[in-house]
Order: C-alpha cells, then structure tokens, then sequence
C-alpha cells in the first residue's frame, strides 16, 4: 500500500496534497443498531430487537419513516463535522486508488473515483442500546417517561474494534389527562397520543444524534505517532512507547518505515513505555518485511483509541444476556443501564482495565458488511470480520456484576394533598468475581432522595428513582476505583521435561483452571511478565490437585504460572437454599427494607476464611454468552464444587406497640439485619445488628413503608458492625 496522502480543496477547487500526515476516512452505517431490523427487513437470526429494547414501544415509535429521518440527520452530521474524511460505504476497498484525491460518494453503484483502504477507514455507527416507557397514572392524569439510550461508536475496519463509544439518555415525556391518554375501552395509547410521542422521539432524537456527532469529534482523534524499536529477543519486537499511545495486546497494528513500505504487528504484551510485538502473518511479504527491523529502526504507526496497559488485570463488565425466549426482566434491563453507565464512566486511570460488553455488536458488523459490499475481498482480509482471520482476546481476569436495590418509598402530603414529598433509598452494589467463579470483592453505592412535586407536577417516581440509581452507581464505581485490590500472583516452574511442568509447589484444580503461562521478560529498563498466547505455549489442566501439569508448546524453565490470588485454603460458601426463613416482618409489615439483599454481596465476599461462589446460573449463562460473543479465547466459567457452607441474611420488623386513631398510627418499631452462615445445620458464624424508634401520626395505608424505608437506613448504618465481626 502506498504512503497516504491528506488531501484538502482549496477556495478554486484545486488539490494539494501534504504529503506524510495522517488520513483516515469515516463512513456513516445506514442503520440504526438495535432497531433497523424491524424498517429494513434485513435478514438476521435470533431477537428481532436487543434485550434492553421493549419491542412494543419500539414498534410503536419507531416507524420505518421515523428511523430514516435520524439516518439524514446522522448522514448530515457526520458529513458537517467530518467534512474531510467522510467517504460512502462503497468507497472503502483492499487498495487506496483513483486518479482524483479525496472525493466523497455516497450513492449506491460500486465506481467511485476515489477509494479508501480498509486499513485507514472507520464506520461510525448510531444506535439504540436501551428502549423502555414508563406510564404513571395518578388521578385523572397520565404521565409518560420514554427514556432511550442512543449509542454512537466508531469501528476500525481491520480488527473490528470498537475505538470510540459514548452513550447518553434522553427522556421523552408527555402528560395529559386519562380520557386524553388512552384508547376507549382500554388501557392502550390513544392513536393520537402515539403519533404525538412519536413525533417527540423523533424531534429528541435528532437533538441526541447532533450533539453525539459533535462530541465525538473532540473525543475520536487517530493519530500517528513515531516509534523505535529498542530490542529483540527472537522473534519478539520490543517498541520504545506502549500503551500510553495506543497499543494494545491481542491486535494488530499497521506502521511504515523510513522508505514507505508497509509493516504489521501482533502486539502479544503492552505496558506504559513498552510494547513486545511479532511480525503478522498477513502476506508472506509484510511478514518478511516486518520482520526485518532492527534496534534503532523508527517506524510511523497509527492509533485510534486508548492502549490497554497489561500490568494491569482485566475487569469485563459483563451484562445480562437475554435466554431462549429472548427476554430480560425490567431490572435487568435498568441494571444493564447503569453497568453500560459505569463502566463508560471509570476511565483509564483505575488500577485495571475494564472491558465493556458491546451486546449489539454482532448486529453491527453485520451492518457494515451489508452497507461496504462493493469489494467482497476486503472481508476475507479484515480481521475481526472474517472467521478464520479473528484474533481471539485474552480471557478477562475478573467479571464485574451490578445489582441495584430500592428502599420502600415513603411519601408525606402536604394540607388538601396538594403537595408531597417522597424520601426513599437507591443501593447499588459491583462484585468482581474471577474465573472460577469466587467473588472476592464487593463495593456498594448508596443514595437517598427527595421527591418533591406539586398538584402531580415534577418529576415522575420511575424517573426520580432512575436519577438516583445514576448517583449510587457512580458511588460504588467510586468505590471499586479506590478499593480495587489485585492479588495476583506467580508460581515457579521447577522443571520441563518431556512435555511436563513440575510446579514448585501443589496447586488445586480450581486454581489451576484460570491459570496463564507467563514469560519474564527485560524491555526498556523493566521487567515484565508477558502472558504466552495458547498456541505459543499452554498448560493442560489436569483432573486432581499437585504440582505436575501436562505443557504443550515452547515452555521454558524460567517460566511462570500467573494465578488468581483466591486463598484456595478457604470454604467455599454460597447462599442457602430457600428452605430458611429469612424475613421475619409482623404480619401487617409487607414492604422488606431490601437493604438486606444489598449487604449480602458486601459482606460475605470478604467473610473471613470463606470465598463466596457465584451461583445465579442466570448472570453466569449471561457472561458465556458475553465471551463468546465478544470472540474472546476462554468463553466458559470454571465451576466450583458443592459449596462446604451456606449463609442466609437476615431481616426483622415489627412493632411492639402500634395504636391507630383515625388516619393516624403511633408507636414503636424495632428492625434489625444480619447473617448467619451454616456448615449442614451447624451455625458456625453470625452477625446480627437491630435498633428501635418510635413513630408518630403516620397512615395507616403508609406505615408498611416508613417501617421499610426506616429501616433501610438503619441496615445500611450497622453495615461497619457486621464488618467488624464478619470480615
């Protein structure tokens, strides 16, 4: 390929050229991702919308009118904010090429003067990741909360990566009176008030289209950077910068030498100011040129997106997947939400690298191969896009789990019940679980709120309680960032003879089962642990516990085993099954605080002497299905043993003395929280905490919520209590 070239108009239409800075090209995908099966009729297998996206709703408002009028919109947006890079879909080929320099075309037929190399173009992509409505009734008025998520990602062609993404929710709302809202004789929208939010939507998401394409022109900045290389060591090709430019392991990466010619790398080990490649083996001619470089040799590579510092472990944000039946329940839903929230907000400053879960990726690429069908070649060469060409990604260290929880909500009316205000509680908790399935370290997020509104005005309860689900999160990412702890550690190889490793010590199965072969290494002044791909070298895990494992591949002495830092020493433990009682709330008490399900994550992954097992086949069917999807190299989670104990949380309520005049209830409450763990029928540790306070003038149709709501805040206050005698 040869040296491009950037090319801009002048005022009379002549061309110049600046030889030697960087070009690269976009084009806008003509569809929405997650919705564009419905208008199109495009062939796809599986859901006809993501599991985030309430098809009802989505049939109803996004009409194949609608949806072509955002794809004008984001057509001319993208053309206004890349007005030099901007190309069609069937401009992009195997070869840059065309007597004519840049020179958009963007219609349908496959002879464009100008065509962009894959290698140099991006698709950038609008889509919706999240559809729900929420429809509040309260008297003789309705009010609707659409909230729609709206994603915009750039995709580098050669890899299929996603090197930009930015998400935002918008809310759609619409109040009006009950006779208005609905249909005659039912409780559907009204044919008027569909076309009114209909055109809302479309009018919101236009809005949402422009300031996404805006944003993504000060985020989105590939650009060329000039490298050494500072070493060899056999094959691997030691680089002068790392992952603070942009490399990143398991990809690859283009570069040019000083005369023009065309190198590629597979990057196996990336770390701030080191980066250990080898030759690609793309064509037998890039790799003998690639692999001619010598110490001192400065080459001219391009990066699009932020490095992966590998000294760093691997958290994947992993979200619920939806089963046969194609399905998520609305929790599950509003939890992926908030984890598409968190993991976009943690940035690369935490202790590890989070790897988001891209659900409707899959749909996308399809879209591009749908839209770039002009040169059939580019995808049998493009990796990522072709089978046999894909690099699989490195198993993620740890898999991040969000559950969030809401205290009863307890709501106070002013005189004539003409205002109110709504006190209520959001938890939402992150356990970061490792490859065996232990989670070892769990962080919570707590928020309360008020809700004030006036003759019904202000905001609706769902969409207060969304708001506030975004504070707890940001909390417990805050947490996660400071707390995160990584004992990660290595085990020496004795010996390696005869395809056998003896270990210089036993190890159990479990640990065994999410270990990785790792070479040390001398780069640049640092050593560093390079992780041996599994067709380099690998270990077998073998069937019981001890210090001989089967290796296959180049496995040498002064090799390691990198293995998690669980304490393999401890009982597993996991919850009981639901023959134990648990709550104990007095009979006229029918709102549980929830507060103590948020704990119990909390607490028992640091319960002294025990690791604590994922057992929600749900969550752990989500992750395989994640990995797979996400062509990671590792698509299972290792499966413990029965668990040798159990632990129940504990939740009480009652009311010693409750007396009702009227609409007015007095008296004395007492709550408590705690948990008990069991070997059998053995209770062998515990943690109980309760407390008392006395109410006054609550309704009676309102004190099961103040008792709940009370005693949230009373749980989440004894939370360093149990600490104390737990962890």
């Amino acid at each position: 390929m040869k040296r491009i070239f950037v090319a801009a108009l002048a005022v009379l239409g002549a061309q110049v050229a600046l030889a030697q800075d960087f070009q690269y090209y976009v084009f806008p995908v003509q569809g929405i991702t997650g919705i564009s099966q419905s208008a199109t009729g495009a062939p796809e297998t599986g859901p006809k919308y993501s599991g985030m996206i309430n098809a009802k709703y989505a049939d109803l408002f996004f009409t194949a009118p609608v949806q072509q009028a955002l794809m004008q919109g984001f057509s001319e947006e993208v053309r206004k904010r890349f007005p030099q890079s901007v190309i069609g879909a069937n401009q992009i080929s195997s070869t840059r090429s065309g007597k004519y320099a840049y020179q958009p075309f963007d219609v349908a037929q496959c002879k464009p003067n100008f065509t962009a190399n894959y290698k140099d173009s991006f698709a950038i992509a609008i889509g919706i990741s999240r559809l729900s409505a929420y429809i509040n009734r309260y008297g003789n008025f309705v009010d609707a909360l659409i909230p729609i998520t709206y994603t915009l990602r750039f995709v580098k062609l050669n890899g299929a990566n996603v090197v930009f993404a930015r998400s935002e929710t918008i809310y759609t709302r619409y109040t009006t009176t009950a006779a208005e809202f609905f249909a005659p004789g039912g409780q559907e929208m009204s044919p008027a008030v569909v076309e009114r939010l209909r055109g809302a939507i479309q009018t919101d998401g236009l809005s949402m289209v422009a300031r996404q394409v805006e944003a993504a022109t000060k985020g989105f900045s590939p650009k060329q950077t000039d490298i050494s290389v500072t070493g060899r060591d056999g094959a691997y090709i030691i680089f002068s910068q790392g992952s603070e430019v942009g490399f990143s392991s398991n990809e690859e990466f283009e570069a040019y030498d000083d005369k023009g010619q065309e190198l590629s790398y597979t990057v196996v080990y990336a770390t701030n100011g080191l980066a250990v490649a080898v030759a690609s083996d793309f064509t037998p001619e890039i790799k003998r040129l690639s692999n001619r470089v010598r110490v001192g040799d400065k080459l001219k590579f391009s990066f699009s997106k932020q490095g992966k510092d590998d000294a760093k472990p691997t958290v994947f944000a992993a979200q619920y997947t939806p089963g046969a039946d194609g399905k998520l329940t609305d929790r599950q839903v509003m939890n992926n939400a908030l984890s598409a929230i968190v993991s976009d907000d943690i940035g690369f400053k935490a202790p590890f690298n989070v790897i988001k879960h891209d659900a409707d990726f899959t749909r996308l690429k399809n879209q591009i191969r749908a839209d770039a069908n002009c040169d059939s070649n580019i995808f049998r060469d493009m990796h990522g896009f072709a089978d046999n060409t894909t690099i699989p990604r490195t198993q993620p260290d740890f898999y991040l789990r969000l559950d969030s929880y809401a205290s009863p909500a307890f709501t106070t009316w002013g005189l004539g019940r003409v205002n109110s205000n709504t006190v209520f509680n959001n938890a939402v908790a992150l356990s970061v679980m490792d490859r065996t399935g232990v989670v070892s370290q769990s962080f919570l997020g707590n928020a309360p709120y008020t809700l004030e509104r006036s003759a019904g005005k202000g905001l609706s309860p769902d969409e207060a309680s969304e708001v506030n689900l975004k504070n707890a999160a940001l909390a417990s990412m805050q947490s996660l960032i400071s707390g995160f702890s990584n004992n990660a550690r290595t085990v020496a190889l004795k010996s390696v003879n005869a395809g056998v490793a003896t270990l210089a010590q036993p190890l159990p199965v479990a640990t065994l089962q999410q270990a990785q072969l790792v070479r040390p290494l001398r780069a640049n002044g640092k050593q560093v642990l390079m992780p041996l791909p599994r067709d380099v070298a690998m270990i077998v895990v073998p069937t019981q516990d001890g210090d001989r494992v089967e290796v296959k591949g180049d496995v040498k002495p002064t090799d390691m085993l990198l293995i998690s830092g669980a304490d393999v020493a401890n009982k597993t433990l996991a919850r009981c099954d639901a023959s134990r009682q648990t709550r104990f709330l007095a009979p006229h008490l029918n709102k549980p605080s929830n507060a103590d399900e948020a704990i119990a994550y909390h607490l028992m992954a640091k319960a002294k002497g025990y690791n604590l097992v994922e057992t929600d086949a749900t969550f752990v069917d989500s992750v395989e299905r994640a990995l797979k999807d996400g062509m990671f190299s590792g698509t299972s989670v290792a499966h413990s043993a029965a668990p040798a104990a159990c632990y129940v949380v504990l939740e009480q309520q009652q009311t010693p003395k409750n007396e009702c005049v009227g609409d007015k209830c007095s008296g004395n409450a007492v709550v408590g929280s705690g948990v008990r763990i069991f070997v059998g029928t053995n209770r062998v540790a515990e943690s109980t905490h309760g407390g008392r306070f006395e109410f006054k003038d609550i309704a009676p149709d309102a004190l099961s919520d103040f008792i709940g709501f009370k005693a949230y805040e009373l749980h989440m206050g004894a939370l360093p209590v149990h600490r104390s005698k737990l962890h």
